[in-house]
């Protein structure tokens, strides 16, 4: 592995509303005009920021606690496995009305010389566009036979760059991708971007996610390097 590293992580904004999730509120708490007898010249005071936002806002994973009340909440997901060995199946040119099945997967990692081994991080690069760009919640996900093809693959983590992992139109109400995998353990990250730029058949992920209590999710600051 060579040490190009590309984020792969979509920025957001005060004011971004993102799929049915509320706004993210940025608002300024403490600004450099507070004045505290802690902070004298040439100390200019300090900036913070409040932030009010969903878990599961941006480029985030869901722990299995998203969907099963007994599962594990977000700061017991094992750090290794949102880190390590990555392989990038490229299906964006399929028509983004047409949902991932197993064949499509099999033929992406044909066309990029790679193969999926346990123990990988799956990404899938299922929009041919820019994150948010017209469409992109039309863009549909992985049916429930993809899902268990990667479960025999031994997948350790499986990302995609669309708001879900499970196809959404017409929405499948049994939810087959989030049910099985966090059933299994198995981290599921999505709102990916710049899939694109990464070239390598294998490469190195790192995303891991804020260490907070209970949460259900946590956003993450996600790279490819290669």
């Amino acid at each position: 592995m060579g040490n190009r590293v590309i984020d792969i992580s979509c920025e957001t904004y005060n004011g971004l509303a993102h799929f049915v999730h509320p706004p993210l509120t940025v608002i300024d708490y403490h600004q450099r005009t507070w004045n505290h007898l802690a902070f004298q010249a040439p100390s200019q005071g300090f900036d913070t920021k409040f932030l009010m936002m969903i878990d599961h806002y941006g480029t985030h994973v869901d722990a299995p606690s998203h969907i099963h009340p007994d599962g594990l909440s977000v700061e017991k997901i094992p750090v290794e496995d949102l880190m390590g060995d990555a392989v990038l199946m490229d299906v964006s040119d399929r028509g983004d009305n047409v949902m991932i099945t197993p064949s499509l997967l099999e033929a992406a990692l044909k066309k990029r010389g790679a193969e999926l081994r346990p123990g990988d991080i799956a990404l899938i690069r299922a929009w041919p566009k820019g994150w948010l760009e017209d469409g992109f919640y039309e863009c549909r996900g992985i049916n429930g036979e993809a899902t268990d093809w990667l479960i025999e693959h031994g997948v350790k983590a499986v990302g995609i760059d669309i708001a879900t992992l499970d196809d959404l139109l017409p929405c499948d109400p049994t939810r087959p991708a989030h049910v099985r995998l966090l059933k299994r353990n198995i981290p599921i990250m999505e709102n990916f971007t710049n899939l694109e730029r990464i070239r390598s058949p294998r490469f190195q992920f790192i995303g891991l996610p804020l260490k907070i209590r209970g949460l259900t999710a946590s956003p993450i600051r996600a790279v490819a390097i290669e």
